[in-house]
């Protein structure tokens, strides 16, 4: 399965920046880092 990231549009950056402000990341941004590819 190919994966096409969506584009980064204005609404996008501004959610970005109002999470920012409480610490929080989206999770489709760094669910590629939490969880591996292969199970240990």
């Amino acid at each position: 399965m190919i994966f096409t990231a969506p584009e980064a549009t204005a609404e996008r950056k501004a959610f970005y920046q109002r999470i920012d402000h409480e610490h929080l990341s989206p999770l489709w941004e760094v669910l590629g880092d939490l969880v591996p590819q292969t199970p240990r």
